[in-house]
């Protein structure tokens, strides 16, 4: 892919969405809401797990330790290789893993193997690796990271508050300056954005939520064409500005070649006082708050947001473009929030301009679109064309990784090899949303899979589908992992009746290295007579400190666990959670968190807890 900035004007590619809703929903037929769903605050599963574990590569398992708190789950691990230990390659791309089904760009580390879904209590648990990829060969000795990756599968889950209408093209998001948070998801017909609180019983006040209308929107819209008519699809997306919570980006995905109101992008002021949007006339590059596209505009995306705020904020916004009458142009906008300039155009034609057997040439994608400091993530969208994969690329438009036909996850096919798997085309997955987490990983959201959305780990792999007990008969779309360390964090899902349900999920990182952890040590041999926390030294530090503690025997078969917070309460990483023998041991910490990142200069809080028997807290300072 090559960036480009002149390119010519094109309509959009028309939806069978109306036909595919009637015919394509999935869930359990005996569903009772009062039956299967709860209401109120969300159950938050938390999952963790030490930062290194040692493995000899000898040919046993290796044991990762982990602990669960606040529900049971079923938990997966997924190994990968680290630092650039490609299990395969090429130049400049490389085809291989589960079902050859990953095309992926030389060096990036991939996925070895991902364990069956094991059932676990609360508490503290191992899951074993047995040192084989997924074709049953033993691994090479080295550093491998691992992912385990927990979900409550089995309760039920919680109805949390409005999903956006239509939930398979319409979009929400999360607004944290409020506790508890609001969720923001977008309508139509009138076109208008509904707040949400959430953790409201919804069953004792089904009406929580706050409608507030955009009258101007239509009109200004129609000035445009002469002859236009209100569109389902009107209203596609909503970014909140992270710099001024007041500040919103709103978006009509459109569909100009069949006589409906053009597609493009609005900023807008929000008023909650008064409960009033309007567009901001003083935007710089655009047409009283509105910068108008010929082609459809599906989703958008902000490298940093409420709910990725770990991501470094590039003042930009990020737009999928697709079409399908000639000019076939699909590709990717991106716009200088501050003044609405376009600033580059990815032009992915070589990704999604695509030949159907029947139709001809067309474009399945982009459609979904989510970024993080890494690159683009993109869904493909239209399910019945070869080829429309989900995909990674850089910012510069060059392909990262593409998750093609073979393992399962977001396959197509077609004609007699459609047959041959007993496969309607019809039924497959319609990729409407991307949504990108931690450590690389990505969320798909559809419907026709069936399953309510899946997981990709950093290399694009297949790594588990969600596929849920207590849902109703319904569509998908936008599902989202939220991880903010706060009392809503999990995966969400929308129903296309508006109904937003909360499931208990979460992920974990670490190392596995040759020989024993060195991220704890055990340093003196004698047993001690009493539980101590020692000082972090050198304090203040600059790249890392040691902090020395003690199990006395009562420590005996209970959980050990020094976690490091920032002065806000929040969790930044974990460096012992398991099951230790009495004795004194020694830790570091490198400045990072459990996401492998660098955090700023400040005090630091670092408490031991072991079970019941000894809880303290003390302080070290980080200078850079």
């Amino acid at each position: 892919m090559k960036t480009r900035t002149l390119f010519a004007m094109a309509l959009c590619l028309g939806l069978a969405g109306t036909v595919l809703a009637q015919t394509t929903r999935y869930g359990d037929p005996n569903f009772v809401r009062q039956n299967d769903w709860q209401s109120g605050m969300p159950t938050v599963l938390r999952l963790s797990t030490t930062a290194e574990v040692g493995h000899e590569f000898d040919g046993t398992p290796v044991e990762i330790p982990f602990t669960i708190t606040g529900t049971r789950a079923r938990v997966w691990l997924a190994v990968y290789s680290k630092d650039a230990n490609p299990q395969y390659g090429g130049a400049p791309f490389g085809q291989g893993g589960v079902g050859n089904a990953m095309l992926r760009a030389a060096g990036l580390d991939t996925m070895i193997r991902v364990t069956a879904g094991e059932a676990f209590s609360e508490g503290s648990h191992t899951i074993a690796w047995d040192g084989m990829d997924f074709h049953g060969n033993p691994v090479q000795a080295g550093s491998y990271d691992f992912f385990l990756i927990a979900l409550d599968d089995v309760s039920k889950p919680t109805w949390t508050g409005d999903a956006p209408s239509p939930s398979m093209w319409g979009e929400y998001r999360f607004d944290f300056r409020f506790d508890p948070p609001i969720i923001w998801s977008t309508r139509s017909n009138p076109a208008r954005l509904t707040r949400t609180p959430v953790g409201t019983d919804l069953f004792e006040d089904p009406n929580p939520q706050t409608h507030i209308q955009m009258p101007w929107m239509a009109p200004r819209r129609q000035e445009l064409y002469d002859e236009s008519v209100p569109s389902q699809w009107e209203l596609s997306f909503i970014e909140i500005e992270p710099n001024d919570p007041n500040i919103a980006y709103v978006g009509n995905m459109g569909w100009p070649g069949a006589n409906d109101l053009p597609p493009g992008i609005w900023k807008v002021e929000i008023d909650l006082d008064e409960l009033t949007i309007v567009p901001d006339e003083t935007w710089e590059h655009s047409d009283r708050g509105y910068i108008v596209w010929e082609d459809r505009l599906p989703k958008s995306a902000l490298r940093r947001s409420p709910h990725n705020p770990w991501n470094e904020d590039d003042g930009l916004i990020y737009l999928s473009w697709m079409n399908r009458e000639p000019p076939l142009t699909p590709g990717v906008l991106i716009f200088d929030r501050a003044t609405g300039e376009l600033v580059t155009i990815l032009d992915l034609t070589d990704l999604y301009l695509l030949e159907h057997p029947e139709r001809g040439p067309g474009t399945p994608g982009p459609f979904g679109i989510d970024v993080d400091d890494t690159g683009i993530y993109l869904s493909s969208y239209w399910m019945d064309t070869p080829g429309s994969w989900p995909a990674k690329l850089s910012f510069e438009g060059d392909l990262i990784w593409q998750n093609q036909d073979g393992d399962g996850f977001v396959d197509r096919y077609w004609g007699e090899e459609a047959e041959a798997r007993g496969i309607l085309p019809l039924d497959q997955m319609v990729h409407t949303h991307q949504f990108a987490t931690r450590w690389g990983f990505s969320v798909g959201g559809g419907y026709n899979d069936p399953s309510w959305g899946f997981l990709l780990g950093p290399d694009g792999s297949g790594i588990i589908k969600f596929d849920l007990p207590h849902m109703p008969p319904a569509l998908g779309g936008g599902v989202k992992f939220v991880t903010n360390d706060t009392d809503f964090d999990g995966l969400w899902i929308p129903m296309d009746n508006s109904q937003l349900v909360h499931w208990p999920f979460d992920m974990a990182h670490g190392v596995i290295t040759e020989g024993p952890p060195t991220a704890v040590l055990e340093v003196e041999s004698a047993l001690p007579d009493d539980f101590a926390l020692g000082a972090a030294y050198p304090n203040p530090f600059n790249s890392q400190t040691a902090i020395r503690f003690s199990i006395a025997e009562a420590g005996q078969g209970v959980t050990t666990t020094l976690r490091i917070f920032n002065t806000a309460g929040q969790q930044v990483a974990t460096l012992v959670d398991e099951v230790m023998q009495p004795g004194t041991y020694e830790a570091t910490w490198d400045g990072r968190d459990q996401a492998g990142l660098e955090v700023g200069s400040g005090t630091y809080l670092y408490r031991l807890t072991v079970g019941d028997h000894f809880n303290q807290t003390q302080r070290m300072t980080l200078l850079k």
